[in-house]
């Protein structure tokens, strides 16, 4: 049975992600002015979530001064960051999520995804759905075409089903069969062929592989064996390694390095860009007001930019303080996770920061939900609702 409270949350956490994700479909070209309309729903959901920080939840004396400090690291990187709309609805959404079931979150967004895909889907058996243009779809160097499904860009549809993956199999856990492995398979692969998503395509089909691998060797975090260590290991340090990692890249980027040069090749571009970036805007404490420039901004003068690398956009986007705050939230939680001997939330949590290496849906409520899931690590209640 959903307690009323919950109900509440979910339901504004529910309209707000239908409204951003129908957004991203071609939907949102019905509409003459589109950035004034995603100005309208942004302040339509944060006066809603803000009516449920008010008046639903009463604020807990336990809890009032950690609230005050994650909300001042909020309002920091929100005033330097000049990015008001949607980190100001994931404060909101962060600070009130610790009181509801981590596994409600999870169905919702399944839920918003699979009705938006049917929405998405009737227009074309309709023939309702906005036609495509061309930043729709595009062709990449070789010659390939890259349908976008119905979204407004080729990437979008891969990158919620990901996120989707990630939360399936934390809801099913144990319970997930061969069947459904099967299936996640096969939806992997036609959306590869029609999107060429590279990136995302190959790292559901590594999760594949570890689901098969542990279902023949099962893993326990707290047994001695070499296989248990070099897990713990993995879900313990992901972040820190990753994170390290992608900055050193992007920071010290050097074309006439042939290997770097090389990499730089394989992953489309993002370290010249993520290169870029730090040289424009630098590093500060709380984040710099980025100008991305899309495919469909692309002029003379104004070429196209953009971090794909969310450990790259976090550290120049809301600076060096959220990324050390990001550290130390992710080790907590990996601790929890072995704690708790979770396996399944483990590889969820791995590969959500391996994913974070080659796209910037890190802290993007909209496209994931795990964004929400430091939000447990810093209450008894968050802890306890954390693996609900």
């Amino acid at each position: 049975m959903v307690k009323r409270d919950d109900l509440i949350y979910l339901s504004g956490y529910g309209v707000w992600l239908f409204l951003m994700q129908i957004m991203s479909t071609t939907y949102s070209e019905l509409l003459f002015d589109t950035v004034e309309y995603y100005k309208i729903f942004t302040i339509f959901s944060f006066i809603l979530l803000l009516f449920l920080s008010l008046f639903i939840y009463r604020l807990n004396k336990k809890y009032i001064l950690k609230d005050l400090f994650i909300l001042s690291i909020f309002l920091l990187v929100i005033f330097f960051s000049k990015t008001f709309g949607v980190l100001a609805i994931y404060a909101l959404l962060f600070l009130l999520a610790k009181y509801i079931p981590f596994s409600k979150i999870l169905k919702v967004y399944i839920f918003i995804f699979l009705t938006i895909i049917l929405i998405v889907f009737l227009g074309f058996i309709f023939d309702f759905l906005p036609p495509v243009n061309l930043l729709n779809e595009s062709f990449r160097d070789d010659g390939q075409y890259r349908y976008a499904l119905g979204f407004t860009y080729t990437t979008f549809l891969p990158n919620y089903f990901f996120h989707v993956i990630l939360a399936f199999i934390l809801l099913r856990e144990k319970k997930l069969g061969i069947i459904e492995i099967f299936t996640i398979f096969i939806i992997n692969f036609i959306l590869y062929k029609y999107t060429d998503t590279k990136a995302v395509y190959y790292l559901i089909n590594l999760i594949i592989i570890v689901l098969f691998f542990i279902k023949i060797f099962p893993v326990d975090f707290n047994n001695k064996s070499i296989l248990s260590f070099l897990s713990r290991l993995i879900v313990k340090y992901s972040f820190l390694i990753l994170c390290v990692l992608s900055i050193y890249l992007h920071c010290f980027y050097d074309p006439s390095i042939e290997w770097m040069n090389s990499l730089n090749e394989i992953l489309a571009d993002r370290l010249r860009l993520g290169h870029q970036g730090i040289e424009k805007y630098g590093v500060t404490l709380f984040g710099n007001d980025v100008e991305y420039v899309s495919f469909n901004q692309v002029t003379e003068f104004s070429p196209y930019f953009f971090l794909d690398s969310s450990y790259q956009r976090i550290l120049i986007n809301f600076g060096a303080v959220v990324v050390l705050l990001l550290v130390l939230g992710f080790t907590l939680l990996s601790k929890l996770i072995i704690f708790n001997n979770n396996i399944y939330y483990g590889i969820s949590i791995v590969f959500l920061l391996g994913h974070s290496f080659t796209d910037p849906q890190l802290l993007d409520p909209i496209f994931n939900p795990f964004s929400l899931i430091l939000a447990y690590i810093y209450s008894h209640i968050g802890r306890c609702n954390l693996f609900r």
